[in-house]
């Protein structure tokens, strides 16, 4: 089986209705049965199922060690803490006071939905398969306080059972979002949320429709919303699930590597082997008579042997082994790990010297760091793509419910990795550019690289300078009137 990315499911159709959604489905369904078989193989092998463990030694087969050195975790896990250890924050992308509290507010409905968690799991399957998909929903009714819960609720997919269909257009929208589910019986069927409709198809027809499909019904029975305004959401439709590929091949983040894993898998437990048939080397008998009935189990059993020579020959016993010489099979490991960091763009833990340097930023540029960095910005870019689009989605439902008047234009995104890199020079660069007239002070923070978000930065040094101007002028003022009063001539 190749590894090269998930294939993307494309449509001819310009709309899916009841007519032709069994034959887009059917049409669609040989794509998708083949991402889920190989997402089934990568997530395997993630959590530890890997090929080694099938391994077949033919020449001596009771000494077959089958060692598992799980760097896919590794992988996996290193990304996804790198990019999203901190949780993802939107921010105002004006000085509107209105706007920074409207923002403030989406921040903390998604802060009730756990979205920090489910970005989490959605970093974790892009790293693992290449892709994962959210969907958006309306509440269901069930919570005891609906005041204090967010007008949606966020859920994160398995790619194993959903995927998303796109136009065969220049523009490739979205055309239907599909989850493959079974019934109480066990028996598959298809959930297709199109635009304006909603259809379950199963065994080639289409048992279930809801046609338009809006989320009026729902918000209206979780008492969101009025009747007066029931005529205001009816246009309110949209495809409520997403995917979030990790890049345009939708490959994992160890699946460039596989070859590379299975290899230093081989080498481990080939090391291993070396081991124990060393220690369970074979005997040689030169020249030399068994007595009589004596097997070679019994040989193994007693560890002595009792001989006579054949004719003038003298017997002899020698040991049969080879050591294997470790010390270059490690550095033949070594250079397939650095070749797995290398590609993956993970940094190391040592760069093979026993050299060290009390300079921040060549251990940074020397182990990997900045090509994490570059990768992890690389990612950021994947992900705003797709948040872009459940943004949308997720701030219709707030103005329907009135919870939250906000706008798409006025919302970015932040993720909040620490930079500790070349902190010095950083700090220098951000002193000598606000020392000097002729750069902005808010030029001097998006330059300096020093802040995650350097708009709110420069913002909120922007009022804790006027508030120490402030300070510093009331302090001046009552000097000034207590030296007034120290000269006023008493009569």
């Amino acid at each position: 089986m190749g590894f090269y990315g998930r294939k993307t499911i494309y449509t001819r159709e310009r709309e899916i209705t009841r007519d032709n959604v069994v034959a887009v489905i059917g049409k669609a369904n040989s794509a998708f049965l083949q991402n889920q078989a190989q997402i089934q193989y990568l997530y395997n092998v993630y959590k530890g199922k890997q090929d080694i463990l099938n391994r077949v030694k033919q020449i001596r087969p009771e000494i077959c060690n089958k060692i598992v050195e799980n760097r896919a975790l590794e992988i996996v896990s290193f990304k996804t803490a790198y990019i999203c250890g901190e949780p993802i924050q939107y921010v105002s992308a004006n000085d509107d006071e209105t706007t920074c509290e409207a923002v403030s507010k989406l921040n903390s409905f998604m802060r009730m939905e756990c979205k920090a968690s489910k970005d989490k799991e959605l970093f974790d399957w892009q790293h693992i398969c290449g892709t994962s998909y959210r969907m958006v929903l309306p509440p269901d009714g069930d919570e005891e306080d609906g005041e204090d819960e967010a007008p949606f609720r966020l859920y994160t997919l398995d790619p194993r059972f959903c995927f998303v269909i796109y136009a065969a257009t220049v523009d490739h929208r979205r055309m239907a979002g599909v989850l493959w589910q079974k019934d109480a019986d066990g028996q598959p069927y298809f959930s297709v949320y199109t635009k304006d409709s909603y259809f379950e198809v199963k065994a080639g027809e289409v048992v279930f429709e809801r046609s338009p499909f809006t989320q009026a019904e729902e918000l209206a029975r979780v008492e969101r919303i009025e009747d007066a305004d029931m005529n205001r959401i009816q246009n309110v439709n949209g495809i409520p699930i997403f995917e979030y590929p990790a890049n345009q091949a939708r490959m994992g983040a160890f699946e460039p590597v596989l070859s590379l894993l299975n290899a230093i898998n081989d080498l481990d437990s080939n090391r291993l082997d070396g081991v124990a048939q060393f220690i369970q080397s074979l005997i040689v008998l030169y020249n030399c008579q068994l007595p009589e009935g004596t097997t070679s189990s019994e040989i193994q059993a007693k560890g002595i042997i009792e001989l006579s020579s054949v004719n003038d020959n003298k017997a002899e016993i020698k040991i049969l082994s080879e050591q294997l010489n470790q010390t270059e099979t490690q550095t033949l490991k070594d250079d397939l790990y650095r070749s797995v960091l290398t590609i993956v763009g993970m940094p190391s833990q040592s760069d093979g010297s026993t050299s060290d340097s009390s300079n921040n930023g060549a251990v940074i540029m020397r182990n990997g760091w900045t090509q994490a960095e570059s990768r992890a910005k690389d990612s950021e870019a994947m992900f705003k793509l797709a948040e872009h689009d459940m943004l949308r989605h997720v701030l219709r439902f707030c103005r329907m419910t009135g919870d939250l008047d906000l706008k798409l234009i006025d919302v970015d995104y932040r993720f909040t990795r620490r930079q500790y890199d070349a902190l010095l020079t950083k700090v220098q660069a951000l002193t000598s550019l606000l020392g000097t007239d002729k750069v902005a002070p808010r030029l001097a923070f998006n330059v300096c690289g020093l802040f995650v978000d350097p708009e709110e930065a420069a913002r909120e040094s922007g009022e804790y300078v006027k508030t120490l101007a402030d300070m510093a002028k009331e302090a001046a003022q009552n000097v000034e009137d207590m030296s007034g009063e120290e000269n006023e001539t008493v009569i």
